[in-house]
């Protein structure tokens, strides 16, 4: 990674010629338990921030190989339970991660709104290989201290427990993400 230091952290996690195996789910997971804004330039990042890195990209990816892609630990996986805190009753599929697929729902560490934008993971001059590469990115702005422009957070309508419709997850993304549907 340190070869790279003109790019952004979350753009080098995902190049597999860096770090073989870590995908979108995982790369935001391991930018949150880092406390790291996506953004980062590889070249500013603190001895502190590579310890982090270090500690934590074999442990998500260990965990999420053990839980069969679950990347929080039980007791975060229980604070989900608590009303607002998925888009509808919570359900193994929406207690798996802390930022993945959680827009505009709380932070599990400091109860700010965790967010997505897209981002640039690699960029194509020679028009060779499709062009540029943007993916969905999640995170919480406050507790990874991101500074990217962003819209105004859109305001989450919860359906009580035993609601019967269920919004998809589609729904809860923002129309941006649509069409961004891979977990790797």
């Amino acid at each position: 990674m340190m070869r790279t230091p003109d790019r952004t952290v979350g753009a080098v996690l995902l190049d597999q010629t860096v770090v073989a195996g870590i995908g979108n789910y995982l790369r935001a997971e391991i930018l949150w338990q880092c406390r790291l804004d996506p953004w980062r330039l590889v070249g500013d990042l603190t001895e502190s921030d590579w310890a982090c890195l270090d500690r934590e990209v074999p442990r998500v990816c260990g965990l999420a190989y053990r839980e069969s892609g679950r990347t929080v630990s039980e007791a975060e996986q229980a604070q989900m339970h608590a009303p607002g805190m998925t888009y509808n009753a919570p359900q193994d599929w929406s207690t798996r991660h802390a930022v993945f697929r959680r827009t505009n729902l709380p932070c599990l560490r400091c109860g700010g709104t965790v967010r997505q934008k897209r981002q640039l993971t690699r960029e194509d001059a020679t028009g060779e290989h499709g062009g540029d590469k943007e993916r969905i990115i999640y995170f919480c702005p406050d507790c990874q201290g991101t500074t990217v422009d962003l819209p105004p957070a859109k305001p989450r309508a919860f359906a009580p427990a035993d609601a019967q419709d269920r919004a998809t997850d589609s729904e809860a993304l923002d129309d941006t993400a649509l069409d961004d549907h891979d977990d790797a």
